[in-house]
């Protein structure tokens, strides 16, 4: 398979994000709706405090090259020298004119991030994944878009993520149904509850413990598929002590389980 992504436009969904980035560049920390109720959804206090003087990050990577998405919950820590106003980030934004074009660039997998901070291994676990899944081992970081549930940080999570679903369906599943991705991935427990009874996606399917046998190394390692009502199929997995992805041959048997091979 080429490593050369084939481009498609740009989702008006993963757009509404440059007003917002602006918003924050110009020092204001108000919100339209329906993103400041989408901010107020989550009542974190002390260490899961939102940090307003943070740049949010709804996605990082290129919607119109991924081949799949991973999800994660938040942003997490801030690096100040980087995230705050001022910060390295933001003048990378207004450098290169847009959040977009910042985003497809990885920064966390590149200088000047790797100069003082080693790699994202979060990023890297995920990449290596989709590479094993689509059997491409050489996959390159522009196939893959990681989108927030949560686009605000935080240094730890405190309370519950409780986004009111009509917002995840407009400005995150939708958003990832134009793209033309092919798989959603989500890794660790938190996504169970959420995707089901905070979400309301429907289950499709159930592999590993409490489903289908596929042969998994961690007897507790607990794999869903759902749907979201624009038809984007997130497939979750969970297990005892760990948030990662299985190991390159369980990946290979998960993925032909769920896909009838």
């Amino acid at each position: 398979m080429s490593d050369q992504p084939a481009l498609r436009p740009r989702p008006s969904g993963f757009d509404v994000w440059e007003g917002i980035v602006s918003r924050w560049i110009d020092g204001d920390d108000s919100l339209p709706e329906p993103f400041d109720c989408w901010r107020r959804s989550y009542p974190g206090r002390g260490a899961g405090a939102v940090d307003t003087a943070a740049i949010p990050e709804p996605y990082l990577g290129d919607p119109s090259s991924a081949i799949a998405v991973v999800l994660a919950l938040n942003p997490g820590r801030v690096y100040p020298r980087f995230q705050h106003r001022g910060g390295v980030f933001e003048a990378e934004v207004r450098e290169m004119g847009s959040y977009a074009a910042w985003a497809a660039t990885w920064a966390f997998v590149r200088p000047p991030w790797t100069d003082e901070i080693p790699a994202v291994q979060h990023t890297l676990s995920r990449l290596a994944f989709i590479g094993r899944w689509y059997d491409e081992p050489n996959l390159p970081i522009a196939r893959m878009l990681a989108v927030e549930l949560y686009p605000w940080h935080s240094t730890r999570l405190t309370a519950a993520l409780r986004p009111d679903p009509g917002i995840v369906q407009e400005f995150i599943w939708e958003p990832i149904a134009a793209s033309g991705a092919r798989d959603v991935f989500a890794f660790g427990s938190d996504w169970f509850p959420l995707l089901t009874n905070h979400l309301g996606l429907a289950v499709v399917d159930r592999l590993g413990a409490g489903g289908r046998d596929y042969g998994p190394r961690a007897k507790t390692r607990s794999v869903m598929v759902a749907e979201a009502p624009s038809g984007v199929r997130v497939v979750a997995m969970k297990h005892s002590g760990s948030a990662g992805p299985p190991a390159s041959d369980e990946t290979l048997r998960l993925r032909d389980a769920i896909n009838g091979r």
